[in-house]
């Protein structure tokens, strides 16, 4: 977690961390019980996202498998939103569930951003059930 971020429960398996101030930046962590592809899911999730109209304007930047210490992994990059929004989404199966990291900042920001995800990415651990 980085160093004066908030942690905040969204629900179960679903952790926020909120930059201190008024950022509008977050990273959310996710963890649910599915061994489904990765590709498979951030695809279906992808499809969802599309289809509804209070994200729109919404651009798909890349969605596709990526190497990740041997994972199942895929990745989902897209800019949504009147006030622009821009998202890099990771899924990794492992064990038989799927973790995410979810970093969701003003398109602003973004290339200042990357590091935060990067850092995220590694030094994700999944952990034991």
């Amino acid at each position: 977690v980085p160093t004066g971020w908030t942690v905040e429960q969204e629900s179960p398996g679903v952790v926020d961390l909120n930059e201190p101030g008024d950022t509008g930046r977050f990273l959310r962590l996710i963890a649910v019980g599915s061994a489904r592809p990765a590709l498979e899911q951030l695809t279906s999730a992808e499809r969802s996202f599309a289809a509804d109209d209070t994200y729109a304007p919404y651009r798909k930047l890349r969605l596709a498998s990526v190497d990740y210490r041997g994972y199942d992994a895929a990745e989902w990059e897209f800019t949504f939103g009147g006030s622009e929004r821009h998202v890099l989404y990771r899924g990794a199966v492992v064990g038989g569930r799927t973790y995410g990291l979810y970093l969701s900042v003003p398109a602003d920001r973004w290339q200042d951003s990357r590091r935060v995800f990067q850092t995220a990415a590694d030094t994700f651990r999944p952990t034991p059930r």
